[in-house]
């Protein structure tokens, strides 16, 4: 978690990024900051070299809304919904 509130109005303030969800692309233009800080994934999409770093876009299409958000709702606020319906992933 960011040490203090100044960390997290750093976080939250510019730059964005634009994330597209799902296979409807739901848009979000997020604190690029606050995502990098809480998953190395966006931090090496949005920093690591790839046409993400450039473009400052990322598409998942193959990623439910309703996940997703609720991982915005952790990064955002700490917290997430009251359940949480865990299911079953084969790989």
């Amino acid at each position: 978690m960011p040490a203090n509130i100044s960390d997290v109005d750093r976080m939250i303030s510019r730059p964005k990024v634009d994330v597209y969800v799902g296979p409807t692309e739901k848009h979000y233009n997020l604190p690029k900051l606050l995502l990098c800080h809480y998953s190395d994934f966006f931090d090496t999409c949005f920093n690591g070299g790839f046409m993400e770093t450039s473009t400052q876009k990322l598409y998942l299409p193959d990623d439910n809304i309703d996940d997703f958000e609720i991982l915005l709702e952790f990064m955002l606020r700490g917290t997430t919904p009251g359940s949480i319906k865990l299911t079953e992933v084969s790989i």
